[in-house]
Order: structure tokens, then C-alpha cells, then sequence
């Protein structure tokens, strides 16, 4: 098994860029005065941004870039930072749904009625919150092959391509929802 304590040193850029992206979008909510009448919508989005990020990087991290492979110290520890990274984006993705539906509690059926794929008829944020539920989804899906069920290694890297899906879909669910956004 290999190991990463001799490189969390360089996990630095990663940790950097998330770093960045929180100070830029509240630095942003505090300079315009946004904001969100709900609470629970900062977590949600922190949660978010940190996801996308992390599976940009997983993204980035996968494409065999030989100036990354030199930083980290061989492609073998670029896909351990990226096994690591993705895992993490996989664990804090949930939160996003769950602290944007958190206002609803403790009526556990409203919590988790807002949560699922909801009927959009001319509510174009529904669009987009359902995109962001076909996100998760394919996400799950493809994370319980990769981590938990045994498949033939043709097959997975196969199946690994499907997270190529997960980004565009994010980035369709960002695009919709932002245009359309309920503060």
C-alpha cells in the first residue's frame, strides 16, 4: 500500500485553491452585501464549491500531466493525491442537499421531498436542482464502483470516464441554479 505522509506537504495547492475559492465567494457575499436569508445555505454552499473544486482536481490529477507527476514524485502518488481528494469530494458533496434542505426539519418528508427529483413545470430552478440530483447520483453510483465493488480493471477505468458526466452535470446544475436562484 502506499503511503502519502511523506508527501501532505504537497497537497499544498490543493488545499490553496479550496482556501481561495471560500475567501473569494465570501469576500464576494460581503462586498455586494448577499446575504442568504436561510443559514443553512452557507454550509450548503461551501460545501459545494469545495466538491466542484476537488473534483477538478481529481480531474486535473488524472490527466497524467508530467509537471504535476514531478511535483508530487511519480504518477503513483499523483493517483493516491487524486484517490484521496475524490473520496473526500464523494463525503462532502452530501452536505450540499442536506444543509439546503435543513430549513425543512424536523418534517422529515418536506426534508427529503426537496432533496429528490421534483417535478420542475415552469420553475426553471427546479432544472437545475434536479440536474444537481442526476450529479449525485451518477456520482454515487460510480464512486460504489470504484471503491466498493470488485470489477475488472478494463471495466473501471471504463466506468471512471463516467465521472467526465458528473463534471458537465455540475457545471449544468451551477450554470441553471445560479440563473435562477431563490435567496
Amino acid at each position: 500500500m502506499l503511503t502519502l505522509s511523506n508527501i501532505r506537504h504537497k497537497m499544498w495547492p490543493i488545499y490553496v485553491t479550496l482556501g481561495v475559492t471560500l475567501i473569494v465567494w465570501i469576500g464576494r457575499k460581503w462586498v455586494y452585501g448577499d446575504v442568504f436569508q436561510d443559514p443553512y445555505k452557507y454550509p450548503a454552499k461551501a460545501a459545494s464549491l469545495c466538491a466542484t473544486v476537488l473534483m477538478c482536481w481529481g480531474a486535473i490529477l488524472s490527466a497524467r500531466f508530467r509537471p504535476l507527476e514531478r511535483f508530487f514524485g511519480g504518477l503513483d502518488k499523483v493517483y493516491q493525491v487524486h484517490k484521496r481528494i475524490g473520496r473526500w469530494a464523494f463525503f462532502i458533496i452530501p452536505l450540499h442537499p442536506l444543509f439546503l434542505s435543513a430549513h425543512n426539519l424536523p418534517d422529515l418528508s418536506a426534508f427529503f421531498l426537496e432533496m429528490a427529483f421534483r417535478r420542475p413545470g415552469g420553475n426553471p430552478y427546479l432544472w437545475g436542482q434536479n440536474l444537481g440530483a442526476a450529479a449525485l447520483m451518477v456520482m454515487t453510483a460510480l464512486m460504489i464502483l470504484t471503491l466498493w465493488i470488485k470489477i475488472p480493471y478494463h471495466r473501471w477505468k471504463k466506468s471512471h470516464e463516467g465521472f467526465g458526466l458528473v463534471l458537465f452535470l455540475v457545471a449544468a446544475h451551477i450554470l441553471v441554479v445560479e440563473d435562477f436562484n431563490l435567496v
